[in-house]
C-alpha cells in the first residue's frame, strides 16, 4: 500500500465508524462504498430513510452532506430554531440532514426536476419529517415558465435561457422574492443549482437579501464578468456579508460561504 493511501486510512476508518453508528443498514452502505456499486437506500437510526434510483450516486451525496458536512463549515452550523432555505434540493439528502440536525429547525426546499421531486417527497414522507416544506419549482430571476436543461448527469440539470432547448423540459420558476415571501428570516440559504445562483441572488430585492443571515453556495464558473466566484463575493460583500470561505473546487466550480458582518 502506498504512503498516500496509508495517510488516508485513519480518515476512512473514522468515516466508516460514523456510518456504523448512524445507519441501520451500515453493512450495505460500506459494501457499496468498497465495491463502488450503486446504493439504493440508506436507513438511519434516527428514522431518516433515503432511497434513490441507480443513476443517483446516493453514497456520494450521503458522504458529502452527512459525513463530511460540506454545507456546514465552522461558523455556519445549523442551530436549534433555524429556518433553512434549500435551493437545488435534489432527492432530499441535504433537507433530511438539516431537518434532523437540531430541534425546531424549519426547512423550505425547492427542486424542479420531476423525477428528483418525486423521490424527494417520498423520502420526506418515509422519514416522517413534518418540518420540511417542499416546492416542486425552480428558483430563478422571476415568476415565469422556464426551460430546464436535462443533463445525462444526475446532478447537472440547469435553467436555460433558450426556450427551444433540445434536451429541455418546461417547468415553473419563481424568484427569490416569491420563494421567501412568507419567510421572516432565513438563517441559512443553501444554493446548489448549477449556475442559477447568480440570477437568483442578483435579481432579488434588497428586502429579501436582508432576511438572509448566512449563505453556503456551490457556484459554477460561467463567465469573466459577474458570474464567477469574484462576482459572487463582491455581490455578497456589497450587501453586508462577510465572506468566510471562498475556494475553487475544480476548473468549473467553486464554493463560497458568507454571513452577516
Amino acid at each position: 500500500m502506498s504512503m498516500k493511501k496509508l495517510a488516508r486510512l485513519p480518515g476512512r476508518i473514522s468515516d466508516d465508524l460514523r456510518i456504523i453508528a448512524m445507519a441501520r443498514n451500515w453493512s450495505e452502505i460500506l459494501t457499496a462504498k468498497a465495491r463502488q456499486t450503486p446504493l439504493g437506500a440508506i436507513r438511519l437510526r434516527n428514522g431518516v430513510v433515503l432511497e434513490s434510483p441507480p443513476q443517483v450516486d446516493l453514497n456520494f451525496l450521503f458522504h458529502e452532506i452527512w459525513i463530511d458536512e460540506f454545507y456546514a463549515p465552522k461558523g455556519y452550523e445549523i442551530i436549534g430554531g433555524d429556518t433553512v432555505v434549500d435551493i437545488g434540493a435534489n432527492i432530499g439528502v441535504f433537507a433530511t440532514w438539516a431537518a434532523t440536525k437540531k430541534p425546531n429547525v424549519r426547512v423550505i426546499s425547492f427542486e424542479p426536476f420531476p423525477s428528483n421531486a418525486a423521490i424527494f417527497e417520498k423520502n420526506i414522507a418515509a422519514s416522517r419529517l413534518g418540518n420540511v416544506e417542499f416546492h416542486p419549482v425552480a428558483v430563478g430571476a422571476g415568476n415565469e415558465k422556464r426551460t430546464l436543461n436535462v443533463s445525462d448527469s444526475w446532478i447537472l440539470h440547469s435553467l436555460s435561457d433558450n426556450e427551444q432547448s433540445e434536451n429541455g423540459i418546461s417547468i415553473d420558476c419563481v424568484g427569490l422574492d416569491s420563494a421567501m415571501e412568507n419567510v421572516e428570516k432565513c438563517d441559512l440559504l443553501k444554493l446548489d443549482c448549477e449556475g442559477g445562483e447568480y440570477e437568483i441572488l442578483y435579481s432579488a430585492s434588497a428586502g429579501t437579501i436582508s432576511k438572509i443571515k448566512r449563505v453556503v453556495c456551490e457556484y459554477n464558473l460561467l463567465d469573466d464578468e459577474k458570474r464567477n466566484g469574484k462576482g459572487l463575493s463582491d455581490f455578497l460583500t456589497a450587501n453586508g456579508f462577510l465572506v468566510g470561505e471562498h475556494r475553487q473546487l475544480d476548473h468549473t466550480s467553486g464554493f463560497i460561504c458568507a454571513k452577516r458582518a
